[in-house]
């Protein structure tokens, strides 16, 4: 099955500490679930906007972006979630 590369924010957090070291991303960042329109959920990180913008229900399409550089210098990349308006605003400029 193909899944839909937009969809709808299902719930989210603020995160304002640094996890344990796993996580090498910058802080804060929003963390939360998307439902696409074929009824799955997925756990993402949210970008493109203020976190405080972010709503229940608010549209969101996926990207790809870096999250950090690892130890040998490389690039770690992942997808995240970012409103649907701020790819759009970014087109008008």
């Amino acid at each position: 099955m193909k899944l839909s590369s937009k969809g709808k924010i299902y719930n989210y957090t603020i995160v304002e500490q640094k996890p344990p070291a796993y996580y090498k991303g910058e802080v804060p960042y929003a963390l939360g679930f998307i439902e696409l329109p074929e009824g799955v959920r997925l756990r993402s990180l949210f970008t493109g906007c203020n976190l405080n913008d972010l709503k229940v229900g608010m549209e969101v399409e996926i990207v790809i972006e870096r999250l950090f550089e690892n130890d040998e210098g490389d690039e770690i990349i992942t997808y995240k979630f970012r409103p649907i308006h701020a790819s759009l605003e970014g087109k008008n400029q």
